[in-house]
């Protein structure tokens, strides 16, 4: 994919609220920032007015990347499945990361995001690689 450099290059992060504190997703997420990669993230979207679905689906339309998060608790997030839904409908990259609970192999929870590129939180150097390939694709990215 090549990125206009007009287009601000902004990582849109889908993951169920109650793993702000999960250690593989927290360090995904600093990693990240460490690399001033603009990101968002539904949760900390504290601006007053408008209705977080707007919001939302406004920030998933302006991404250039999604980076969904399919933990235990993301594979029964309502939010989460409908964030990759829409991400899919906009034909926006979706990267899976997903914990061990649920091995991708098997296909169990998730659905459309099968054929999605992605690898195992657990997985340093798939993670590595993939984080990588993300940060690099920022067209203010220094190498």
């Amino acid at each position: 994919m090549l990125l206009s450099e007009t287009v601000p290059f902004k990582v849109f992060v889908s993951r169920a609220s109650v793993d702000k504190n999960h250690e593989r997703v927290q360090h995904t997420i600093e990693l990240l920032l460490q690399y001033q990669v603009n990101i968002y993230i539904a949760e900390n979207d504290y601006q007053c007015g408008g209705k977080l679905t707007a919001k939302v689906k406004s920030n998933l339309s302006t991404s250039t990347v999604v980076i969904a998060f399919l933990t235990s608790n993301g594979v029964k997030s309502a939010w989460v499945q409908q964030e990759i839904g829409f991400a899919k409908a906009l034909n926006k990259p979706v990267f899976i990361l997903y914990d061990d609970t649920k091995v991708k192999e098997t296909g169990e929870y998730f659905g459309m995001c099968f054929d999605e590129e992605g690898c195992k939180l657990s997985d340093a150097e798939g993670m590595s690689n993939l984080l990588v390939r993300i940060i690099k694709s920022n067209p203010k990215y220094e190498k």
